[in-house]
């Protein structure tokens, strides 16, 4: 559903020509030409390069470079989010069109996709600031199988809040599909929320937490929190960015213990301005490098 982000950007630039595996679920990427600049964007979690798609390019923007990567064309665009780019009408007819341009194997995902992205997800304007309550923490992740040392550092997090005097802490671990609660059963919720809850529980959240998690990538929750100027405790971020996210400038930066985890907890909590300081310049990082209109400009270039 993320690839609706930079749709929502490109309709700022010029002349767009979408080619023929655009937004076909996350697979194959976005791949389109604007006044005769081909671009692709890649918002998988992995590493890995579509080296199909670098050699198209004049541009290739991923989500989760590593520094290993090089060639000119490769460029760092940092996390995004999914968000509503087509209501249901726009939805049928770009899913037809992209459908009609042929490599489209998979026309039951193609077309959910489309489906999903404006039936569970909001506009990007919904993401922005509003003033905290500095007696509420809201946290909601996944449990993921795979990602045990990710999974531990969130429940250390809910824990700090939870045994945090004077604070109300909502939320944990999203309940399974398949029931499996990973041992974390004191910390997952009973009930999935709305996007529009979601939005909301955050938003009035002192702090939000980040960590990297499927195969260390940029999680969309880190961009979620930009947008919506979230003083943010996070441990350390392993993939590139357009600029570097600078510890208790942007974000106060944990090494994932407990303690450290309680430090920063209980000082953006009692300090109000830094916390403040904090949620401007999220705010502020998330309007020059990560918005869609801002990661579309450095693309065309």
């Amino acid at each position: 559903m993320y690839y609706g982000f930079y749709v929502v950007g490109l309709r700022h630039f010029g002349r767009v020509r979408y080619g023929p595996s655009v937004l076909d679920g996350q697979r194959h990427g976005l791949l389109v030409t604007v006044d005769g600049r081909r671009i692709y964007v890649d918002a998988a979690d992995g590493p890995g390069i579509n080296r199909e798609a670098l050699a198209w390019a004049d541009v290739y923007g991923k989500v989760n470079l590593t520094l290993q990567d090089s060639s000119s064309s490769l460029m760092a665009i940092g996390p995004s989010y999914g968000v509503t780019a087509w209501g249901p009408v726009g939805a049928a007819v770009v899913g037809t069109q992209t459908a009609l341009l042929g490599r489209t194997r998979d026309f039951r995902e193609h077309y959910a996709w489309f489906y999903r992205q404006w039936r569970y997800r909001v506009a990007e304007s919904a993401y922005v600031p509003t003033v905290a309550d500095p007696q509420y923490v809201f946290f909601l992740s996944s449990l993921w199988v795979r990602e045990a040392q990710a999974n531990e550092i969130r429940a250390r997090f809910v824990r700090a809040a939870r045994s945090t005097p004077g604070l109300q802490c909502d939320g944990g671990f999203a309940p399974r599909r398949d029931g499996n609660d990973l041992g974390y059963s004191s910390i997952t919720v009973s009930d999935r929320i709305s996007i529009t809850e979601y939005l909301d529980r955050l938003k009035r959240s002192v702090v939000a937490f980040n960590t990297p998690a499927v195969r260390d990538c940029h999680g969309w929750k880190l961009a979620e929190y930009l947008a919506m100027g979230k003083a943010t405790i996070t441990t350390p971020l392993s993939r590139e960015l357009p600029a570097p996210l600078e510890h208790r400038v942007h974000l106060h930066i944990v090494d994932g213990s407990m303690e450290s985890i309680n430090d920063a907890l209980t000082e953006i909590r009692n300090d109000a301005s830094y916390r403040r300081s904090l949620e401007v310049e999220a705010r502020r990082y998330y309007e020059q490098y990560l918005a869609p209109r801002a990661v579309i400009g450095r693309l065309v270039g």
